[in-house]
């Protein structure tokens, strides 16, 4: 997480450091399932999801290691019906490190916008898939949306509105 004093990037800035960014390989490192009901209705659980990213510097850029855990609950007693965890690593070619002074700002927003849009379609499949090996009948998850901006000193009070 940025420091409270570190500057964030103007957008023409982050958008320079998205331009020199290039993927170069996506891998699982690891996966764990558990079901504990071999006759559930997932479609009508709870799903939640759980998310992080962190990132490690590598020598042509850096790798994001992106977690994920998608549990399923069911809806009227609240009990665990299982559930899937897995970790993927993004491999980006890049100028910029996780570890470069100044960077720390740039990558906390990449992990906010831009790692839940290239990681989220791949955890998808994977959840929808080891449902059909877990017994159940598979449904697409949702679309994962990140939550709204919170405001800060260069977001002006008047620009801010309330959703509803």
């Amino acid at each position: 997480m940025a420091k409270a004093n570190e500057r964030l990037p103007s957008p023409e800035e982050y958008q320079a450091f998205l331009q020199g960014l290039e993927l170069r390989h996506v891998r699982l490192i690891e996966l764990r399932v558990k079901t504990l009901d071999d006759n559930p209705k997932p479609a009508d659980s709870i799903v939640s999801v759980e998310g992080d990213t962190e990132f490690a510097p590598t020598e042509s850029g850096f790798e994001a290691r992106t977690i994920y855990r998608v549990s399923f609950s069911e809806r009227n007693s609240g009990q665990e019906l299982g559930t899937i965890e897995a970790i993927y690593g993004f491999r980006y070619e890049s100028e910029v490190k996780p570890n470069d002074e100044g960077a720390e700002a740039y990558f906390d927003i990449f992990s906010d916008v831009n790692m839940p849009v290239n990681s989220w379609p791949f955890m998808r499949e994977l959840t929808y898939n080891m449902m059909a090996r877990m017994g159940w009948t598979p449904f697409a998850l949702p679309l994962l949306k990140p939550p709204p901006p919170t405001p800060t000193k260069k977001t002006p009070a008047k620009r801010r509105k309330a959703s509803g």
